[in-house]
């Protein structure tokens, strides 16, 4: 019997931090969204499954004094590890090559 969902379904978590702790494999964006802006107790967070999509999406959405903006990727999955985007292994590539690097460009 499989566990895997066939349609779409969304949770919410509430906070940053209830969700960091239920799923910690998957909310690691929102995690570091979180701990950058608001803080993981004050920053909510929905989580979406869809099978019927390809890749990773995840929008962010800020309000404040600056005003508001809103951001989306949507990224292609790696096909190693499935729980993640090709963009990480790109991120982390950019980090080390910086740790080596005497001058940083842009970080």
């Amino acid at each position: 019997m499989s566990t895997r969902s066939t349609s779409r379904w969304s949770f919410s978590t509430g906070r940053s931090a209830r969700a960091a702790r239920l799923y910690p494999q998957n909310v690691n964006i929102s995690a570091a969204a979180a701990i950058a802006g608001l803080g993981l107790d004050r920053t909510r967070l929905v989580i979406v499954a869809d099978p019927t999509i390809r890749t990773h999406i995840v929008e962010l959405e800020a309000q404040g004094a600056f005003g508001r903006f809103a951001f989306r990727e949507d990224v292609a999955v790696s096909e190693e590890n499935r729980k993640t985007g090709k963009l990480v292994a790109m991120a982390m590539v950019k980090s080390i090559r910086q740790l080596a690097s005497p001058l940083v460009v842009a970080a």
